[in-house]
């Protein structure tokens, strides 16, 4: 599911690039369980780098631990989002890095002991704590039987408001129930918060070799069909266009390529000039392997 929604995050302050409001995709599940092939995913991403991109910020939220994300992120091909709301709405980060915003955790800390809850729960015979990492500072996962959950909630609410807390309590997929600050929530996380080549182009290839760029280009006819019968995608993320002059670009990305459970990524910078009456042309393209690349193959790489 995704919405296109238009807020202002205070919160994004710490991005340089958000000095203004602007239009945020929200994209409130990013598991996509119906989408094994990851078809849907793959056609976001290029709508998303073709349309939105350049005055958009991309924003995505799970229920998942932080943890359970990033493994999320090696299943699947999931652009990098500007914003990421995780464990049931009590964390929010921000950027590659998924550096974390303090201002929410000083919101996740008004009136919550994580220590007082774990002591009340254990009361609680109904309850049985779920796995380790489901477990976070301002989020306490159990599995509790359907027909129990509203006495349980009833009274551990009013346990915990004894003991001078404001919580929270979620119910999801008939079986979860997520203990969290009041102020938490995946909806408060929220309302915070080319056509040419130069003939003289070069391509400078990730092991270091320079080409032709019109060569390379013209070579990819011997590749047709390489990967038929295998399950293959590329996609593209971390798109990054600048004007260095007048009528020059400079434009980075991430290439990523997966075939199978194999997954290769390069980061690829392209240098463009417009020119009268034949558009934008491509000078210069030059690949060097990720550190998120799990396979640094120069052989089977071809651009």
């Amino acid at each position: 599911m995704i919405e296109k929604v238009d807020l202002f995050f205070p919160a994004l302050r710490l991005l340089s690039s958000l000095s203004q409001p602007k239009s945020y995709f929200y994209i409130p599940q990013v598991e996509h369980r119906n989408d094994n092939e990851n078809h849907s995913l793959l056609r976001f991403n290029s709508l998303w780098e073709e349309a939105y991109r350049h005055d958009s910020l991309l924003v995505f939220s799970t229920g998942r631990a932080k943890t359970m994300y990033k493994k999320l992120r090696k299943a699947r091909p999931l652009l990098t989002p500007d914003v990421i709301v995780t464990s049931v709405g009590t964390e929010i980060s921000y950027g590659k890095s998924m550096v974390p915003d303090e201002n929410w955790v000083e919101i996740m800390n008004n009136k919550w002991n994580r220590g007082i809850v774990e002591e009340e729960t254990r009361k609680f015979p109904e309850l049985t704590l779920q796995a380790e990492t489901e477990q976070m500072p301002h989020k306490l996962s159990f599995h509790v039987d359907k027909s129990k959950v509203k006495e349980v909630t009833k009274e551990l609410y009013q346990r915990l408001e004894k003991r001078g807390l404001e919580i929270k309590i979620i119910f999801s997929g008939g079986i979860a129930l997520d203990v969290l600050p009041k102020g938490g929530g995946k909806g408060q996380a929220l309302s915070l918060s080319a056509n040419l080549n130069d003939p003289a182009g070069v391509f400078v290839h990730p092991s270091g070799a320079e080409k032709s760029l019109r060569g390379t280009i013209d070579e990819l006819w011997k590749y047709h069909g390489d990967k038929k019968d295998k399950k293959f995608r590329v996609w593209i993320d971390q798109v990054l266009a600048t004007e260095t002059t007048h009528g020059t670009w400079i434009v980075k990305l991430d290439k990523w390529e997966q075939t199978g459970n194999e997954r290769k990524c390069c980061t690829t910078t392209v240098k463009f000039t417009s020119k009268e009456n034949e558009g934008f042309v491509w000078e210069n393209v030059q690949q060097t392997w990720s550190e998120e690349s799990e396979v640094k193959d120069d052989s089977t790489w071809i651009i």
